[in-house]
């Protein structure tokens, strides 16, 4: 890790958000760089990032790469570039032997992304998590107490000046509002205490 001096992940809109809590678990920058999809069904990402390590290659003098990919479609890459040097991180069911066996012939080393983190993988997943329900939560429409507050004085017609409304609401609304989740999941708001 001591020679690693960057990581340049590209992604699309499609990939899993647990690389959102990467630069949390290493100590080196992280560059992420997420490509829009021009059709649905299409991603960029392997052309991009061909281009990306052919950058960092002519332009930027870096002669070694960690490519990590759930596939073998960087072999036309890998194969192009012979002065770079490579250690490819694959998936064991998406490689097939064939691609293997040109890794192997080449004296290119790889590993198996599925068996590769071996440290606090529990941590890793929880953050992992949190962090996706954390932005399914920003992206749900919102609940505004004070609005519901204040639809409800209009409602019930009941006169109270600024003062008034603010003591009722930091004690009645506020200060009793809770929400509690049962075993399937669902949230109930509950007033009182």
């Amino acid at each position: 890790m001591n020679k690693v001096s960057k990581i340049i992940l590209i992604d699309d809109v499609n990939t899993s958000t647990a690389w959102g809590v990467l630069e949390e678990h290493v100590s080196i920058p992280v560059e992420h760089k997420v490509i829009p999809c021009i059709k649905e069904d299409k991603s960029l990402v392997d052309i991009t990032l061909t281009a990306q390590l052919c950058k960092e290659f002519y332009a930027n003098n870096t002669d070694s790469f960690v490519l990590v990919s759930s596939d073998s479609d960087y072999w036309g890459l890998i194969s192009s570039i012979p002065e770079a040097h490579f250690l490819v991180m694959i998936e064991h069911a998406k490689c097939g032997p064939d691609m293997k066996e040109a890794l192997r012939s080449k004296g290119i080393f790889y590993c198996y992304i599925d068996e590769f983190y071996s440290g606090d993988s529990d941590s890793l997943k929880r953050n992992a998590i949190i962090l996706d329900l954390y932005k399914q939560i920003r992206e749900r429409p919102s609940l505004n107490l004070m609005a519901l507050f204040n639809d409800a004085i209009w409602t019930t017609k009941a006169p109270m000046d600024d003062a008034e409304k603010k003591r009722f609401y930091d004690k009645y609304v506020k200060g009793a509002f809770r929400a509690e989740i049962d075993d399937a999941g669902n949230v109930t708001f509950r007033f009182g205490k």
